[in-house]
């Protein structure tokens, strides 16, 4: 499963990224690029610059030479000339929060900025119907619309996130589970704007589908039901909070 931030082909040295990512993909920064039947290759940034709608993103000639197999990309420590690594683990603090973590699909790569302004609804929904292992760094991410998980065996992890309903969204749920074997990791938080939006129903709904491990969630400022689970079996659930 590819993971990272989505990104697209330009030339064996170049590809751009949905968004500004330029504080992120930073000069001397190694980065792993997924291409697909291509395999892996690394390289180390030369220059990163954004235009709207996009960043490019520029590499060191010297490096593996990029395919139009190209899928994602993952970034990593910081290093001189063309060596350095590319760490498994997730980058936060004044970075940015990172590539995210080995195998899991960072929703920031998808064009969601979780910055408690933007309306994140359309890149949220393209992560969680991308992959089955999704990110979400620390942020605030504001959404106007319904969110449903209909593949089984999705994980979602989440570094202290929270998912907000706007102050103009109007949607039932803020999350809907419907496949098997759904779980959390880390600590998530799903806040239904209650004192500004208040045709929501649900904050998170599951329905019809077994097998989750959801623990470590705060579903707060739901204008009616926090959470609904119907005809579900052989879950677990803990350190849930309501309110």
């Amino acid at each position: 499963m590819a993971s990272g931030f989505k990104a697209t082909y330009v030339d064996t040295d170049t590809f751009t990224l949905v968004g500004d990512q330029t504080d992120e993909f930073v000069v001397n920064r190694r980065v792993k690029a997924y291409c697909g039947d291509d395999g892996y290759k690394y390289g180390t940034i030369e220059s990163s610059s954004y235009t709207s709608p996009s960043t490019t993103v520029n590499l060191y000639s010297t490096n593996d030479d990029l395919t139009s197999n190209l899928v994602s990309v993952k970034y990593g420590e910081q290093s001189s000339g063309n060596t350095g690594t590319v760490p498994i683990h997730s980058h936060n603090g004044a970075e940015g929060s990172g590539g995210g973590i080995l195998g899991y699909v960072n929703v920031k790569g998808y064009g969601a900025v979780g910055d408690g302004v933007t309306d994140d609804t359309v890149a949220l929904q393209s992560a969680f119907t991308a992959g089955d292992r999704i990110f979400f760094p620390k942020g605030t991410y504001l959404t106007s619309g319904d969110h449903a998980v209909t593949d089984s065996n999705v994980t979602l992890f989440s570094d202290n996130a929270i998912i907000k309903i706007s102050d103009s969204g109007s949607p039932t749920y803020i999350l809907s589970i419907s496949g098997d074997n759904f779980s959390t990791e880390g600590s998530l938080i799903l806040d239904g704007n209650r004192a500004n939006s208040t045709t929501m129903t649900y904050g998170l709904l599951m329905s019809a589908c077994d097998n989750h491990r959801v623990e470590n969630v705060h579903i707060k400022n739901v204008p009616a039901i926090p959470l609904r689970v119907s005809d579900v079996e052989n879950s677990d659930f803990r350190n849930l909070s309501l309110d």
